[in-house]
């Protein structure tokens, strides 16, 4: 069974990597998804292969320190909380409505 979200491109580009809905399980590449984004996450986001935020928008903290860094950033993508921590995902912010596809199995290892 394949998930999309759908949400708004706050910087462009795209990615696959593992979803990591709990920051301390966070590894290099990892996908961040989460409600929003603050300062504190900002040494995370920088070894972030993308960031995915359920709230927001193109003004966001989530957007701008994503554009600074140069990775793909999908804000309000509603529903994206339920993808499972561990999930391989991909992120395409490359048209102004950003997507979200769940494309793997959960891997939590």
């Amino acid at each position: 069974m394949e998930e999309e979200f759908e949400g708004v491109t706050a910087s462009r580009g795209k990615a696959v990597g593992r979803a990591c809905l709990d920051l301390k399980d966070f590894r290099d590449g990892d996908i961040i998804i989460a409600e929003t984004t603050y300062a504190p996450l900002v040494p995370l986001m920088k070894r972030a292969a993308a960031i995915v935020t359920s709230t927001g928008g193109v003004l966001s903290h989530a957007a701008v320190v994503s554009r600074e860094l140069g990775i793909p950033c999908v804000v309000r993508a509603a529903g994206v909380l339920s993808v499972p921590h561990g999930a391989l995902v991909e992120v395409d912010a490359t048209a102004p409505k950003g997507r979200v596809r769940v494309v793997g199995k959960n891997d939590v290892s």
